[in-house]
């Protein structure tokens, strides 16, 4: 996983949110159920790349449908 950051967005009822901004995961489950056990958070958002290189797709995209993660696609999701 090359990055991970969060930061804090308001939500709709104007409560400060904490963002998990994710990206580059390449199919490295470890890497973010390393991620998962080290931050909190009220939303996922990722900024794509979650498939390719990486042994393990088929978590990846599964653990963004379980977080109900906002997701774009990268090029090697496309």
């Amino acid at each position: 996983m090359r990055e991970e950051s969060s930061y804090i967005h308001e939500g709709k009822d104007g409560a400060a949110m904490k963002i998990l901004l994710l990206s580059d995961i390449h199919a490295n489950f470890d890497a973010l159920c390393a991620v998962e056990r080290a931050e909190t958070w009220d939303e996922v958002w990722c900024c794509g790349d979650l498939v390719d290189f990486g042994p393990d797709p088929v978590p990846v995209i599964r653990w963004m449908q379980a977080h109900d993660a906002r997701c774009v696609l990268g090029n090697h999701d496309a």
